[in-house]
């Protein structure tokens, strides 16, 4: 088990770096919710099933999404945003499926 969450890490380490230029550092734990905290959920069935959660502060999302759309930040509406982290997650999710 301690591979695959190995594996996954460097997926969404790779994910993050290639669709934000941003370098994800691995930290402990999960944090508590904050209030503009977002989220996004993946869930694939098949050979098994998949669940997979995105989630991210509000000020990393936003940042995000500014880059994945070639803006500033203060031009990244709510709804990007939120496209942003749905994206991200499917992207993360099909690079894992096949672990």
């Amino acid at each position: 088990m301690k591979r695959l969450e190995e594996d996954v890490r460097a997926v969404v380490a790779d994910v993050w770096d290639a669709m934000t230029g941003l370098r994800l550092v691995p930290g402990g734990g999960a944090p508590a919710w904050g209030a503009g905290d977002r989220a996004a959920q993946v869930r694939m069935t098949g050979e098994g099933e998949v669940h997979l959660l995105v989630r991210c502060d509000g000020g990393l999302a936003l940042e995000a999404a500014a880059r994945m759309l070639g803006r500033g930040p203060a031009s990244a509406r709510d709804s990007a945003v939120a496209d942003a982290v749905r994206e991200l997650a499917n992207i993360v999710a099909g690079n894992v499926r096949p672990l």
